[in-house]
């Protein structure tokens, strides 16, 4: 990620707001790296983007987690925020129509992939394969769920928009794969 974005910090977004959703282990607290939360605590929030970036997609098992020391000189130990928001989309619609009461709102999120799902033969299911379907299951849920609510959210947004002004536009964009297709794969 430092290759891809240098060292920039989370500051220096050339956007109007980035939202980058983390958790913090060794607090135990989420961590929404954002120019916003950037400028309201700095010490914890404006790291390098390679950092925040890189703790966000850091899923236990799969990625090392990224380690950090903020401005207060503690330690922070940054895993990936699927751990509290598998979609992070709805906490970005949240923190910006919200906290920072912005509209209109336009979001575009990009998903690492969901299971592919198979059909179950309820006769046939044993304890073992209900839990090891049960992971991806509980995050599927998550990720469409937050899809679902912000889909019906940002329609109506749309309609006032179309009401007030005339001119139609997606505020809301998800892709979305399979996980046997990587997004590299997608066009």
């Amino acid at each position: 990620m430092k290759d891809l974005i240098g060292d920039r910090n989370m500051s220096e977004a050339l956007f109007d707001e980035l939202l980058v959703v983390a958790y913090e282990y060794n607090s135990q607290q989420p961590r929404f790296y954002s120019k916003f939360f950037s400028e309201k605590d700095k010490a914890v929030y404006d790291v390098k983007m390679s950092k925040a970036t890189g703790g966000s997609s850091a899923a236990p098992v799969y990625f090392e987690p990224q380690q950090l020391q903020d401005m207060y000189g503690l330690e922070q130990l940054v895993i990936d925020g699927g751990i509290i928001g598998n979609n992070p989309a709805l906490f970005s619609y949240m923190m910006q129509s919200k906290i920072q009461k912005k509209a209109p709102i336009r979001i575009v999120s990009i998903g690492t992939g969901v299971a592919e799902v198979n059909k179950v033969d309820a006769d046939s299911i044993t304890r073992f394969n209900w839990l090891t379907m049960a992971g991806d299951f509980m995050i599927d849920i998550d990720v469409f769920a937050a899809d679902k609510t912000l889909n019906a959210t940002l329609a109506k947004q749309l309609e006032k928009q179309n009401a007030d002004n005339g001119v139609e536009k997606a505020n809301y964009l998800r892709m979305q794969t399979i996980s046997s297709l990587g997004m590299d794969k997608v066009d």
